[in-house]
């Protein structure tokens, strides 16, 4: 009985181990997975930062069945939330010094008839795409060229400079923010997609809300109140500058945070925990405390003033730097 009892144990032991090694082994290709899909999306971010300032001619189109709809500076009545119900085409918002609002887009496809439309009503302007039949990347090449890559279809939206925006919303594709955007209680709510942030002042308050994308900022100054919530996805910080309040919360994601401004760093106060998950602690974050808790980890940073960042991920790993 006892030998037989030792057995089972030791099968018992050696079913848990083999789980554990599986569950590890299954972490390692999620995170190979997620290191690909990251560097896949960056290349993507630096393509379109190329593509929001082009505007190609159709002179490579022309003897090809492609169709060009463009519209570029078009004026369009004032307007404080955004309502965007696109699938393939991408939306940018910057903010201009132009008392009225516009819009620019160029779209190359296949369709015989214009896929995009947009009205503005009760103060919301509706941008919705229907049916874009897109150019394969051969196609693109043949038909305009070595840069026509350059081509995917997105829409620019000018936002004057005191035009304080309320709320948006996106079903599908990538959002792309500007500087010198003015958010006041801003919601922003993304169903399927990614968003980038690119040296933009949070002056006033804005929550964002990711249901199934990751988010990407880079240059980020917080006097005001910012909230970041992914229920699926990855959040990626770089180069932050806080004198206000800044919260980061992931369901099922990875947070990364690095290059604090100096001044900020000293003054804020930075609390992180995982709680199935690794974190990674290095450079000036080494200042804090981090220590084992559950199946996870917590880190606290004291701070000198009121500033706080505060960041959470359920299923994870944090890294700061």
């Amino acid at each position: 009985m006892i030998f037989a009892y030792a057995a089972s144990q030791t099968q018992c032991l050696q079913n848990i181990s083999r789980t554990g090694k599986l569950w590890k082994m299954r972490r390692v290709n999620m995170k190979r997975e997620k290191r690909f899909r990251l560097m896949m999306l960056m290349v993507f971010f630096c393509m379109a930062a190329g593509f929001c300032s082009s505007h190609a001619s159709s002179k490579g189109a022309e003897n090809g069945k492609v169709k060009v709809f463009t519209e570029k500076g078009k004026q369009i009545p004032s307007f404080h939330s955004i309502e965007a119900d696109m699938k393939k085409m991408d939306l940018k918002i910057v903010s201009t010094a132009k008392e009225r609002g516009s819009l620019s887009y160029t779209i190359y496809c296949k369709n015989s008839k214009n896929p995009f439309s947009y009205y503005v009503k009760n103060g919301v302007l509706h941008l919705k795409e229907s049916g874009l039949e897109q150019l394969s990347m051969t196609e693109r090449k043949q038909k305009l060229g070595k840069k026509g890559w350059n081509y995917f279809p997105k829409v620019t939206v000018y936002i004057p400079e005191k035009t304080v925006v309320k709320n948006i919303n996106m079903s599908y594709a990538d959002l792309f923010l500007g500087k010198k955007i003015h958010f006041a209680n801003t919601q922003i709510h993304m169903k399927k997609g990614d968003i980038f942030c690119k040296k933009s002042g949070i002056t006033g308050t804005l929550k964002i809300s990711l249901d199934d994308g990751d988010f990407f900022g880079k240059m980020i100054n917080v006097p005001g109140s910012m909230e970041i919530t992914a229920k699926e996805g990855d959040v990626y910080i770089t180069g932050l500058k806080i004198s206000g309040e800044l919260k980061v919360n992931c369901n099922l994601g990875d947070i990364f945070v690095s290059e604090v401004d100096k001044k900020s760093f000293s003054a804020m106060s930075i609390t992180a925990a995982t709680s199935v998950g690794d974190m990674f602690v290095s450079g000036e974050m080494k200042a804090g405390k981090k220590k084992e808790k559950g199946s996870g980890y917590f880190y606290k940073k004291d701070g000198k003033g009121k500033w706080k960042l505060t960041i959470t991920t359920k299923l994870g790993d944090i890294f700061l730097k």
